[in-house]
């Protein structure tokens, strides 16, 4: 019985291959989209954090600096931490993107959404977010195409 083969200019892959293949970059579009979301949740919780802050300053006054200085503190540590859990998810998605070639529409908005937050965690976050949409934007139309593999 012959194998099934995929032919393309430079090689020669097998199916199955090609559907590991493609089932990896998957996963890894997925794990790393949900890490993404690390960034607006530290966002949002360095938000509150400030807002609680300045309700405190609001009843209590400003008279203790050390309250203040704790305020802002547990804020950026909210912020670090997104930052933290987020960078590795662009870079998943990253790999899932160039290495994997993982096009499917939800790729692409979550990639462009994913690389807008990214640009803020300078200096790595800003180099991966600038790559990502460079090369999303340049291949849009693949994103929207019917593929042969799931």
């Amino acid at each position: 019985m012959q194998e099934n083969i995929y032919q393309s200019p430079n090689s020669r892959v097998s199916v199955n291959e090609r559907q590991q293949t493609s089932i990896a970059g998957k996963w890894l579009a997925i794990v790393g989209s949900i890490f993404l979301l690390g960034l607006p949740i530290g966002v949002l919780s360095t938000i509150i954090s400030m807002i609680e802050l300045f309700q405190s300053i609001t009843l209590y006054g400003e008279g203790d600096p050390k309250v203040m200085a704790g305020g802002i503190s547990q804020a950026l540590i909210s912020t670090v931490l997104g930052v933290v859990v987020a960078l590795p998810g662009a870079v998943l998605l990253a790999i899932s993107i160039l290495f994997f070639k993982h096009r499917k529409p939800w790729v692409y908005r979550v990639s462009i959404v994913a690389a807008i937050f990214t640009l803020l965690m300078f200096p790595i976050g800003t180099i991966v977010a600038i790559i990502i949409l460079v090369k999303i934007i340049r291949n849009k139309d693949s994103y929207f195409l019917m593929q042969q593999f799931d």
